[in-house]
């Protein structure tokens, strides 16, 4: 059993890249960290923090919520930054969509996309998305018949169904 004691407070999410051979963490650091978990050791760590001199009142606040990784890219979920998409080896940012209500991430077994959840908190029907690891959105939002802001989102092994909250819809659309 491996401890690691390297964010700045409590850890806020976790993920396996790709058989196993990473961890990628995050914390109220609002640091993604990425870790080697047989040699526990870390391989790089990326500040996902918006100084508060630029930060508007009334803007999203909080760390990282939710981690997807594919191959070669790790998608985080960021209250103040939105979605974010790293380099797996580097920890260098490619790019981020502006989503501040996302409230789950999950990939299907593709491995070349990932699904969103946002929420109703935010004013806008809760939907589920589908992005590539580019950043780029790949289907029309898929708009859940509740206004309750689901949070949970799961896909089934084969990726032919996906669940979010209480609504099982067949995948692709």
């Amino acid at each position: 059993m491996f401890t690691w004691h390297a964010h700045a407070g409590a850890v806020t999410a976790l993920a396996f890249g790709p058989g196993g051979r990473f961890l990628v963490s995050a914390g109220t650091d609002e640091c993604v960290r990425v870790w080697d978990p047989l040699a526990g050791r870390e391989e790089w760590c990326a500040s996902l923090r918006v100084d508060d001199f630029l930060r508007l009142p009334g803007d999203p606040v909080g760390p990282p919520r939710h981690l997807v990784t594919s191959a070669d890219r790790v998608a985080v979920a960021s209250p103040a930054l939105g979605l974010v998409l790293l380099d797996l080896a580097t920890g260098r940012e490619l790019g981020s969509v502006p989503l501040s209500d996302v409230r789950a991430l999950k990939a299907p077994p593709d491995g070349a996309s990932f699904l969103t959840l946002a929420s109703a908190w935010s004013g806008r029907e809760p939907a589920v998305r589908q992005y590539d690891f580019d950043g780029g959105a790949l289907a029309t939002p898929i708009l859940l018949p509740t206004r309750s802001g689901p949070t949970a989102l799961a896909v089934s092994s084969d990726g032919s169904r996906v669940a979010a909250g209480t609504t099982l819809f067949a995948w692709p659309p």
